[in-house]
């Protein structure tokens, strides 16, 4: 039986798989190498700065502002949302699982939504809410050692 278990999921992986430098020219063993090669890599992506050119946002039309949205959210569009959330969801930074919104009855529901009202009344967006976690996954083609091989997904709060 063993034999079939490990022929069907095969060996494990390291966590970490050596990545080449950016120039390609060296190749990155140590955690704190390839933690630092990915985390410029990502920024790489992610880091574009924009230009706004004013002239453009000035000739926008403007539309009539919605008095609907001038409505704080209400406890029944809060639970209908926390009900919609798919589960098996995994947690991220605060490590809460989805499970416990879906499940967590009326004191939850009510918890979420002060947080909500709180945020729509202007206080700070919670940080958690903005964080994310990249995970990369290997694609399956080419090298392991070519961050360019990967792709990410991110792990964002539930809530």
């Amino acid at each position: 039986m063993y034999y079939k278990i490990r022929q069907t999921f095969g060996p494990q992986s390291p966590t970490l798989e050596p990545l080449k430098s950016k120039d390609g020219t060296a190749l990155l063993n140590k955690v704190e190498g390839i933690v630092e090669r990915w985390t410029e890599h990502f920024q790489g992506l992610f880091d574009n700065p924009s230009e706004v050119n004013d002239i453009v946002i000035d000739s926008l039309p403007q539309k009539e502002v919605v008095d609907e949205m001038m409505i704080d959210p209400s406890i029944d569009e809060t639970k209908r949302i926390l009900t919609e959330i798919n589960e098996g969801k995994a947690p991220g930074l605060d490590g809460i699982p989805v499970e416990l919104l879906l499940f967590g009855g009326d004191s939850i529901i009510n918890a979420v939504h002060i947080l909500i009202l709180a945020v729509w009344h202007g206080n700070a967006i919670p940080q958690d809410w903005i964080d994310t976690i990249l995970i990369p996954i290997y694609k399956g083609k080419e090298s392991k050692s070519e961050c360019g091989d990967y792709r990410s997904i991110s792990l964002l709060e539930a809530v």
